[in-house]
């Protein structure tokens, strides 16, 4: 609205420094700022849809750190549980 009222009062505006040659470079630069936020946005969707990823992806490793843990834990004497870095108890 406000670039319309300016472009709607130019003559009396460009007195006061607002002419022609400054409404031009502010639309551009709104323009710019319109594009910058467009990317921005498609820049948090894709971190958002890497989060998910990730958090699937640490999800499974921790599943098979798990699973791994309980393996060595039944199949090896506690006394060894040291040289798969283990340290919790039974």
């Amino acid at each position: 609205m406000l670039l319309g009222g300016v472009g709607s009062h130019s003559e009396a505006l460009a007195r006061r420094g607002l002419g022609a040659e400054f409404t031009t470079k502010w639309e551009g630069q709104l323009a710019l700022v319109e594009r910058l936020n467009r990317e921005q946005e498609a820049l948090k969707a894709r971190l958002a849809e890497k989060t998910v990823e990730l958090n699937t992806a640490q999800d499974d490793l921790d599943d098979m750190t798990g699973e791994v843990k309980k393996t060595v834990k039944i199949e090896f004497p506690k006394e060894t549980w040291k040289e798969f870095g283990i340290s919790d108890a039974r």
